[in-house]
């Protein structure tokens, strides 16, 4: 059979222990420098805020509410610095969630092996005889392979991306021991929370490519036109899953954004770029057209030809681009030295007619007396 030693068993969810066996000893090493920085803004916020009341007078009711108040959220941060256990439970829940609305544990491995039966079952059909269907059939599985491990890439990426937000929450939150940076304590929580739901689409979403890899793959055998069913069903899903992180940031911020025409954001940036490199040759057309008329004022003060003295500016502007440097620099600063030597040489032009001048009349009074 076509193909049959291909191993299925992917080794992606082996790279996964890495990291997370790496953002264990991440948590080790920075949530202890985190638990130092929570106390110390503890002792700092204390002193500001029951030294300033104590200063001011205020009533005893209004202290022994505020050191609740504070006692209450500095319980609330020391929570999380307490047991990692409890920043991981955020994105756990949602994956959890997924895994009950789908009875299926989707990992980066389990798309991956689903694509790879998928591909065999297409290339195994596979004949001499049958060119076209042969091609069709490369085609496909290569479209496949390519869409299904973008979204087993996604899986993963969003997996690692929780690793890194739980090891970095702990500097974050140990923002938390002041009254005036509290409000950015709470940032890695929302952003865990932001990490989970995401998880909880994508798991969701791949469930359902599974399935309808399952069903695809029933139907290769005895149906061709399944080639351009497979096609057009892995660019879809795959499109969906990497629309995932838009509509999860549309329901943090209230806004709905531009998750369905993300494609608009690739012509903005080309068009952006091509507005941009005119801007740039239209500030070199204007440095050269600068840098011509310097020329011609130096040439008409008696330095050498017009033609000259540009080739001695695009000659600067060329030893400038060789160097990796600013060319239109370059040249604003060849125009402005032929300029200043074009001013120096008419300055001492007039001071050499001035003096003619001088000598003339005095030559012309001492012949009158």
């Amino acid at each position: 059979m076509l193909f049959a030693g291909i191993d299925t068993n992917n080794n992606v969810d082996g790279v996964l222990g890495i990291f997370s066996a790496a953002s264990t000893s991440w948590v080790n090493a920075i949530k202890p420098a985190g638990m130092y920085l929570f106390m110390s803004f503890i002792v700092i916020d204390f002193v500001l805020t029951f030294g300033a009341m104590a200063l001011k007078g205020t009533e005893v009711g209004a202290i022994l509410w505020t050191l609740i108040e504070k006692i209450m959220w500095i319980g609330f941060f020391l929570l999380f610095f307490n047991s990692v256990d409890y920043l991981k439970m955020i994105p756990e829940s949602f994956a959890q969630i997924a895994a009950n609305a789908t009875d299926r544990n989707i990992e980066p491995d389990t798309i991956l092996e689903a694509a790879m039966q998928l591909v065999m079952a297409l290339w195994d059909g596979m004949t001499i005889t049958d060119i076209g269907r042969s091609i069709a059939a490369v085609i496909a599985g290569a479209i496949c392979l390519v869409a299904f491990g973008l979204m087993a890439a996604q899986l993963f990426m969003t997996l690692v991306k929780i690793q890194m937000l739980i090891a970095g929450s702990y500097i974050v939150i140990s923002l938390g021991g002041l009254s005036y940076t509290r409000s950015m304590a709470v940032n890695p929580i929302k952003a865990l929370f932001a990490a989970g739901m995401e998880l909880m689409f994508i798991k969701l979403v791949l469930a359902l490519t599974i399935s309808t890899i399952e069903q695809l793959q029933a139907s290769v055998g005895n149906d061709t036109g399944s080639y351009v069913a497979i096609i057009v069903m892995s660019i879809v899903l795959a499109s969906v899953v990497q629309m995932i992180n838009g509509v999860v940031n549309s329901l943090m911020s209230g806004s709905l954004g531009g998750n369905s025409v993300a494609g608009l954001g690739v012509a903005a940036g080309v068009v952006g770029g091509a507005m941009a490199g005119a801007a740039a040759t239209a500030k070199g057309a204007a440095g050269m057209s600068g840098a011509v008329k310097a020329a011609k004022g130096l040439s008409a003060a008696g330095q050498g030809s017009t033609i000259g003295n540009i080739a001695k500016a695009v000659g600067a502007e060329m030893v400038r681009k060789a160097t990796g440097a600013d060319s239109n620099g370059t040249l604003q600063k060849a125009t402005q030295k032929m300029n200043q030597k074009t001013q120096s040489i008419n300055e001492q032009k007039e001071m050499d007619a001035a003096k003619a001048d001088a000598g003339s009349y005095v030559n012309s009074v001492a012949a009158a007396s």
